[in-house]
């Protein structure tokens, strides 16, 4: 093979590589985590919760797809609906495990915005699982919608952060990561933008019905 060949066969290697390991990190089933490990410090036994948060926002959901269908990126909506309904359940048992151990009663900043996320993604794989009969949603749109929107949660939580709030700084670092990721997932034509952008409007209403339901029920 020409030297220029391979050269181009390894770049594109690269990129590839680049482009899954972004497609992993960027997915929203870590988003709760990575929320776990910002406010690690203000949660009660935050290892007991992590390892609750962990098992069931996180490891089961990534077997789900491989053990019902033995396709761990569900390329064909068709296959998505029974996955996504039962890591909705999954997301709702870690909620309730939360909710009812003794070690999280305290309802803190950081655990109301945990409840809050978990219960925002419950509702939208609810809705994305119907959704998918018909239209191939992004999940990662769903993903970056939750960093686009994420401040809307946390100042309807403290309002006081309005003021306090890194603006320039959060979206300075968020809109060119949500651009990237969405231009990764365009470029690959895992998506297209439309879809793209109605998965992050999808956050959007559910974060809103989310914020009720949470107010209703589970903050009490």
């Amino acid at each position: 093979m020409p030297k220029s060949n391979q050269t181009e066969s390894q770049r594109f290697k690269w990129v590839h590589t680049l482009s899954l390991v972004l497609a992993v990190v960027s997915h929203p089933a870590f988003y709760t985590l990575y929320i776990s490990f910002i406010f690690y410090y203000s949660l009660v036994s935050p290892i007991i919760t992590l390892v609750i948060i962990l098992l069931f926002s996180l490891l089961i959901p990534a077997a789900l797809p491989k053990l019902i269908h033995n396709d761990f990126f569900l390329k064909d909506r068709l296959k998505r609906p029974r996955v996504l309904i039962m890591t909705a359940i999954s997301y709702a048992i870690c909620l309730v495990l939360l909710r009812q151990c003794v070690w999280v009663t305290e309802l803190s900043f950081a655990i109301k915005l945990i409840y809050l996320l978990l219960t925002t993604q419950s509702l939208c794989l609810l809705f994305a699982a119907y959704i998918s009969l018909y239209y191939k949603i992004s999940l990662h749109g769903i993903g970056l919608g939750a960093i686009l929107f994420m401040p809307i949660a946390v100042i309807w939580l403290e309002p006081s952060y309005f003021s306090s709030f890194n603006w320039v700084l959060y979206y300075g670092i968020g809109l060119p990561y949500v651009l990237l990721v969405s231009l990764q997932r365009v470029s690959t034509k895992a998506h297209n933008v439309g879809q793209i952008l109605a998965g992050m409007g999808l956050v959007l209403v559910c974060q809103m019905m989310g914020i009720i339901l949470a107010e209703q029920f589970i903050w009490r």
